[in-house]
């Protein structure tokens, strides 16, 4: 899906300088969260990486998305998800 690697992705949250937010040769993009993101909702410092893209949907029409996940590490390791309707962390994540 074109949308997905657009470059448009910017982060929403704090990142830690070792995040990424890369596309590779126009075919994959490649976000990781950095080592001081983590799963804390009081805790700006601690939010977890999240990237955001500004393209927009038309829920009312029939559609969907769909995409592989290359996970880079462990499945213990690996934290994924989609929010649609994010604002901030406090409103579409915890």
């Amino acid at each position: 899906m074109e949308f997905m690697t657009n470059g448009n992705w910017t982060p929403a949250t704090n990142l830690s300088d070792d995040a990424v937010n890369e596309i590779y040769s126009n075919t994959f993009l490649h976000l990781v969260a950095g080592s001081s993101n983590d799963n804390v909702h009081n805790n700006p410092a601690k939010y977890p990486a999240m990237f955001v893209n500004p393209t927009t949907f038309d829920f009312t029409k029939e559609g969907y998305f769909e995409f592989t996940l290359f996970p880079g590490t462990t499945p213990a390791n690996t934290r994924f998800g989609i929010m649609l309707g994010y604002k901030d962390p406090g409103n579409g994540m915890f």
